[in-house]
């Protein structure tokens, strides 16, 4: 509830102060608006290059707002246009669009009222394999397979919580924030990276991918000449050689490795 009040609060705030400055100065409005516009820009940027944004904001803190300050700076960005436009009619349209907007945030937000437990209690068995139990369940269900192999028990449905996983799947982004909070206060850490197939190869890396073909997420583990793939559409583990992997591969990993 007070994550809730506090983003979409904050998103509120920051449209009202674009709002008055509009009215105040029109040079300032300007400004703001090219500011306004390239956090917009970036954020789509940073939509499709989820590991730069891992980059940029590295903080545990971010990721409560990752998905919020679209919106909220879309808003601010119509609130701040609005008072500038001299026909009365337009004005109204374009404030009712920024309204529009942060109830669309605080729809997207309403995760932090908590969401509906999907998935079951399924944990890693003793070859590392977990079974998803939904059609949507492939990313926390993943996550399972590869956190076994650093000794963390969990379970799907944890990991689909964490993940914010809903029916329409899971992001790329909510995979590395369910990572990043399971494995809080561990030895171990989340790093979303572009890496060559080559590099999953290397014995010993631990990491969740996805296959961009078939919208779906799996489990790699290195062993130097391949891969051991844990596909959560599968009863047990496979091995994959190098080029069966970069055949899949989307090229994004979700690599878990030791604190230095």
């Amino acid at each position: 509830m007070l994550a809730f009040i506090l983003t979409n609060g904050g998103g509120v705030l920051l449209a009202v102060l674009c709002w008055l400055l509009a009215r105040r100065s029109r040079s300032g409005a300007f400004i703001g608006a090219l500011v306004l516009l390239a956090a917009l820009i970036l954020k789509a940027v940073l939509t499709h290059k989820p590991a730069w944004e891992a980059g940029l904001f590295p903080w545990s803190g971010y990721l409560y707002v990752q998905g919020y300050w679209l919106f909220a700076v879309g808003g601010a960005f119509f609130a701040l246009v609005a008072p500038l436009l001299p026909v009365p009619r337009n004005r109204r349209a374009i404030a009712i669009l920024a309204a529009t907007v942060l109830a669309a945030g605080a729809w997207d937000s309403a995760w932090m009222f908590g969401l509906p437990e999907v998935g079951e209690d399924r944990h890693a068995d003793a070859n590392h394999q977990c079974r998803q139990s939904t059609l949507f369940t492939c990313a926390p269900t993943a996550c399972v397979c590869a956190l076994s192999y650093v000794g963390i028990d969990t379970t799907e449905r944890e990991m689909a919580r964490l993940c914010l996983t809903r029916r329409a799947g899971t992001t790329r982004f909510n995979t590395y924030r369910g990572l990043v909070l399971k494995l809080s206060g561990t030895r171990w850490r989340p790093r979303m990276v572009e890496i060559a197939p080559e590099e999953l190869c290397r014995k010993g890396s631990i990491a969740v991918i996805d296959e961009p073909a078939v919208f779906h997420a799996i489990a790699v583990i290195g062993t130097g000449d391949g891969v051991i793939l844990h596909d959560p559409l599968d009863d047990g583990p496979l091995h994959w050689s190098p080029q069966m992997l970069k055949h899949a591969y989307g090229g994004l990993a979700i690599v878990i490795e030791p604190i230095p």
